[in-house]
């Protein structure tokens, strides 16, 4: 815990869930709700993420953590924007991480719906579209954006269809390929070169 003393309701949910000792509490009057960390990976929530939610929304929000905690997903969005960074060239490679990250999410979520049920996620998902809501990067978290949407599609009308390529994105990252092979495949001659003896 950072900043302040853990309240008896949340040590409860944390016990329930069997978090007891993942949880870092930040004093901040932003709203946050996140999982971060590369070799023991932590979950950290804002004091006013906490006023803002009830006891169940509060509960489904560590349930969905947990499930990030559980596969290690800070460690696995920190390798692929690494290699989004590294080649971005590539816009192809932006529509991957983008997708894949939206799964991990409604994955998070049906996690949550199994240990507290469909109600409380679909509240607590309502909240934080009206919310000023501060995300971090390689964090992830119940409250990230760009993946609100699909994801209460996904509960709401069973539609998983969140997939979404860039054509341009595609035709960007193909001929960025060609060029790259074609750099890679044609002859280098040095002609013209004399070595004078001293």
């Amino acid at each position: 815990m950072l900043g302040k003393r853990l309240p008896n309701f949340l040590t409860k949910i944390l016990d329930e869930l069997n978090l007891s000792n993942e949880l870092f509490l930040v004093a901040d009057k932003k709203v946050f709700a996140y999982c971060l960390g590369i070799r023991k990976p932590k979950i950290y929530i804002s004091t006013e993420l906490v006023k803002k939610m009830t006891r169940k929304e509060l509960k489904v929000i560590l349930a969905h953590e947990k499930y990030h905690l559980k596969n290690r997903d800070p460690l696995i969005m920190l390798f692929v924007t690494t290699v989004q960074l590294l080649f971005p060239f590539f816009p192809f490679i932006s529509d991957l991480i983008r997708n894949y990250r939206i799964d991990r999410e409604i994955l998070a979520d049906k996690e949550a719906i199994k240990l507290v049920g469909v109600a409380p996620l679909i509240s607590t998902l309502k909240k934080l579209l009206n919310l000023e809501v501060t995300n971090f990067a390689f964090a992830v978290g119940v409250s990230e954006l760009d993946s609100l949407e699909p994801r209460i599609r996904a509960l709401v009308h069973k539609d998983l269809r969140f997939q979404k390529y860039q054509p341009i994105n595609i035709v960007i990252s193909l001929f960025s390929l060609f060029i790259i092979a074609s750099f890679l495949l044609i002859p280098v001659r040095a002609e013209g070169l004399t070595v004078c003896p001293n």
